[in-house]
């Protein structure tokens, strides 16, 4: 027995590292809608074909959006009536996009794709190289970053466009004064989830646990 709990404790204590490091896969959540809600009675109606109709639930994952405060996708259904959905990375990185065109002092914006994280079904396809107008305050952040200077002056502008954005943002400063940003999924994903818990016809919402009971594989 005493062997058998030292073989044990290792692996578990490994195993609740992991889930502490990352317990959820990023962008993805479970959204159990109420019973008689049409949420609900499209879902079971979805289930009636085989296999699930997952087109028939764009309605409503539509309707989530404006609440939600991003674009989502149904990924399948699972046990319960649960519907695991996911952020629509795509949508989301076109919108912030044209929010970064738009904004002052901003010359350019190019979305570069980014190498998938393996295992991971759910990692920012999308990053952003944003470049300022010369001169600019924000030029100059960036420009002094990479010439070695203060990291916090940086931190603060990354936080600025995150918050004139409603998005978590991460950011790092590149060659020829460019400043590269991606939205931080695992940071927005919590803030999806309490946003979805607010809607009427919503039973429970949780993360995608990627260790625990209700994980989906």
């Amino acid at each position: 027995m005493v062997r058998f709990l030292h073989l044990f404790l290792p692996l578990f204590l490994m195993v609740g590292a992991v889930a502490s490091a990352q317990p959820f896969t990023p962008g993805e959540m479970l959204v159990l809608f109420s019973p008689g809600s049409l949420g609900r009675a499209t879902v079971e109606r979805a289930l009636g074909s085989n296999p699930a109709e997952l087109a028939a639930l764009d309605p409503v994952v539509t309707s989530l959006e404006a609440g939600a405060g991003v674009p989502l996708k149904t990924v399948r259904i699972s046990s319960g009536n649960w519907v695991l959905m996911s952020v629509d990375s795509d949508r989301l990185t076109d919108r912030v996009a044209g929010q970064l065109r738009a904004r002052a002092r901003v010359k350019a914006v190019q979305v570069i794709p980014l190498e998938r994280m393996p295992g991971v079904r759910v990692s920012p396809p999308h990053g952003l190289r944003v470049q300022f107008n010369p001169g600019s305050a924000e030029s100059e952040i960036v420009s002094g970053k990479i010439s070695g200077g203060s990291a916090e002056p940086l931190a603060r502008l990354v936080k600025h466009i995150g918050a004139a954005l409603d998005l978590p943002l991460k950011g790092e400063a590149r060659e020829n004064s460019r400043l590269f940003l991606e939205i931080d999924y695992v940071a927005l994903t919590p803030i999806v989830v309490e946003r979805l818990k607010t809607l009427p016809g919503i039973e429970s919402v949780q993360p995608n646990y990627t260790v625990g009971f209700r994980s989906v594989p």
